[in-house]
């Protein structure tokens, strides 16, 4: 059985949790519930710790879903299990640094898309022959199933392997299954791309679909071998951290195949191994990837500005958009000092036709030797502002629109860690979960009995602070009950007793009585207003009790020949409670009839309002003053004391015979 004070805490917990949502979860880090609990377990604080320093990987951009038509490669659809394999010819022998399986992106009868069709079972080998008679096995993964990468690409990293031939050999092929877990379906062998890396180039892109052997190939709707190797894929470019400039455009053409160029001087001779054209991408297009990326164009190098006798490096012809893949032209070790991309057929821009990339990286002795070289063009759009910024410099600055071009070793391993965060961080939410509720579990134990004693506590001083508010109502019956006997009371007392004389008395007497019952009733009637006004409920400001206060004095100084009433400070409309506002007010009232049956003065000051915090009051006559070693109570003194000393305030008090008299109350109003 649980105690009294355990079910209020958990309670408590599950209420929370119902009104803000996540509050009582202990898997959040972040939740209130969760960051309390941590307090007490050093194991939940290195977690959290560690779960932190993860958060940088995982912010980093999600791989995009599928955009090229060109999808990949594509065994045949067959219903029966067996072994295919797919071969990269390099062309000729290199040092291999990496082998990247790029996964292939397709939604089909129900799979999401990322990772269709890549291999359960596989082995991945480098020869330096066509037959594979001798080779060096670089993934063995036919004894188990793998699970599927999904948008990951899948990254080996040899140690000091040298080949021209790289094979993916399917052992067991990818199969669509149901929710049920039943295969349905026929068997493929599916990739998006096959990235052999050297250095900081991937030496099978753009590769012949002469250079790619397998087993079968489904050569249609998008699907073909030579789209194994084309760099086109779910990846996008290596880029990484904030958007930088758009890159370069021409100014519009008015005809598509208008020829349009830009140049590059490589300020010295180069064997060029090869060119990356990244595609441009514009927040004011933004479903237009690869936005003004010509369908046409060849690209030459020579040894002059003027590009006399110039040498092909290669050429590009495609109706399909790259959108944001980098599109690779190989070098083929053409030597030179100036690299030209010339069109042959333009894309169409805002206003007609023209020429736009996001970067061009020229690559030579594993270098890319264009970035901040100089840069000329047939012409140039040199344009910036909040939309975009376009200039010739900003075709080698290593930059895109998406971010800064990284070399494709850092961005794979910035992936792969990105991974390996990610199954890190699921595993430590696992953990921080199991932890978390042990704690909770524990800390309800002990502090069930605290909150219980909390909860005694609470009822115990609401429970005193109720009395307190029934003490002060009570005093404020007593209160009014006595103003009104003292005010209306002896008034209708007074009243009486002059009637009566005056019905005993002359005529003259009578008339006298008359006017003192007059005088009286008039007296009275202030009072009931007065006390009406203390008790009101909607006049709680300082403005309001200022208000009062001058209609009083108008009301009473009507007479006076000077009179004057200045209202100073700000934020007047500051609440003041009931028992300040009377007490002020009394004073007030108090020393304006002191002035008036004593002082014969002329002229009154009244100043009152704010300073900062305090409430003052300051009054001020002409009148004929008093020696003050001789006051006595009968001037009033004694009464406004009382009330400036329950304000806990400070009354002051000058005057000399004939000199006048003024009078200072300061008080807070808390």
């Amino acid at each position: 059985m649980f105690s009294m004070g355990r079910r209020i805490f958990c309670i408590t917990v599950l209420l929370a949790g119902s009104i803000v949502p996540g509050w009582a979860d202990p898997r959040d880090e972040a939740g209130p519930l969760s960051r309390m609990v941590s307090y007490f377990s050093g194991d939940l604080q290195r977690i959290d710790d560690e779960l932190a320093q993860l958060k940088p990987l995982l912010a980093m951009p999600p791989i995009p879903p599928q955009q090229t038509g060109h999808l990949g490669f594509s065994s045949k659809l067959e219903p029966t299990q067996y072994t295919r394999f797919v071969t990269v010819d390099l062309g000729r022998p290199v040092n291999i640094d990496a082998i990247v399986l790029v996964p292939l992106s397709n939604a089909f009868y129900g799979w999401p898309g990322p990772g269709y069709g890549f291999p359960v079972r596989y082995l991945l080998e480098v020869s330096m022959n066509a037959d594979f008679s001798h080779s060096d096995l670089i993934a063995q993964d036919d004894n188990f199933d793998i699970p599927n990468p999904g948008s990951n690409p899948v990254i080996y990293t040899p140690q000091t392997v040298a080949g021209r031939y790289v094979r993916l050999t399917a052992t067991k092929l990818w199969q669509l299954k149901d929710k049920q877990g039943m295969a349905v379906g026929r068997k493929i062998l599916a990739l998006g791309e096959l990235m052999v890396l050297s250095g900081k180039l991937n030496v099978a892109a753009s590769l012949p679909a002469t250079a790619i052997l397998s087993s079968d190939s489904l050569e249609d709707s998008g699907y073909g071998r030579a789209y194994l190797v084309d760099g086109q894929s779910i990846l996008g470019p290596p880029v990484r951290g904030e958007p930088g400039p758009n890159g370069f455009r021409t100014k519009p053409i008015e005809k598509k195949d208008q020829p349009a160029w830009v140049q590059i001087d490589l300020e010295h001779e180069v064997e060029v191994q090869e060119v990356r054209l990244l595609p441009a991408w514009t927040a004011e297009n933004p479903e237009r990837r690869g936005y003004g990326f010509p369908t046409k164009f060849k690209i030459e190098l020579s040894d002059n500005a003027a590009m006399t006798n110039p040498r092909l490096v290669g050429e590009y012809n495609s109706n399909s958009s790259p959108n944001e893949n980098p599109v690779t032209v190989r070098g083929n070790d053409t030597r030179g000092r100036y690299i030209r991309l010339t069109t042959l057929g333009l894309s169409s821009l805002d206003n007609g036709f023209g020429l736009a990339l996001g970067e061009m990286e020229v690559y030579a002795e594993n270098e890319n030797f264009a970035l901040g070289k100089k840069v000329t063009a047939s012409g140039s759009d040199e344009f910036k502002d909040a939309r975009g910024n376009w200039s010739v410099r900003n075709l080698v600055d290593g930059q895109t629109s998406q971010g800064k071009l990284v070399p494709w070793p850092v961005y794979f391993q910035q992936l792969d860690q990105r991974k390996e965060a990610q199954i890190r961080n699921e595993t430590l939410l696992q953990e921080r979960e199991i932890k978390a509720k042990e704690l909770v579990g524990s800390v309800i134990g002990t502090a069930g009995y605290v909150v219980g004693g909390l909860v005694m506590l609470f009822l115990f001083f609401s429970f005193r602070s109720l009395l307190k508010k029934r003490r002060a109502l009570e005093d404020l019956r007593t209160r009014i009950a006595r103003d009104i006997h003292d005010e209306i009371g002896s008034g209708l007392g007074t009243i009486s007793l002059l009637s009566r004389m005056a019905q005993e008395g002359d005529l003259d007497d009578a008339k006298e009585d008359l006017r003192e019952i007059n005088r009286i009733s008039v007296s009275m009637s202030d009072a009931m207003r007065d006390i009406v006004w203390f008790n009101r409920t909607d006049v709680d400001t300082v403005r309001d009790l200022l208000m009062r206060m001058r209609e009083t004095a108008e009301s009473m100084m009507a007479k006076q020949q000077q009179f004057n009433f200045t209202i100073c400070g700000e934020e007047l409309v500051r609440p003041i409670n009931m028992e300040i506002r009377r007490e002020i007010f009394m004073i007030f009232k108090e020393a304006l009839h002191n002035i008036l049956k004593h002082a014969e003065a002329s002229k009154v000051d009244v100043r009152a309002g704010l300073e900062g915090n305090d409430f003052i009051l300051q009054i001020r006559d002409d009148g004929k003053g008093f020696d003050q070693s001789m006051e006595t109570s009968g001037a009033g003194m004694g009464s406004m004391k009382k009330r400036a000393e329950s304000l806990r305030g400070s009354l002051r008090l000058e005057s000399t015979p004939g000199g006048g008299t003024a009078l200072s109350l300061r008080t807070k109003l808390k």
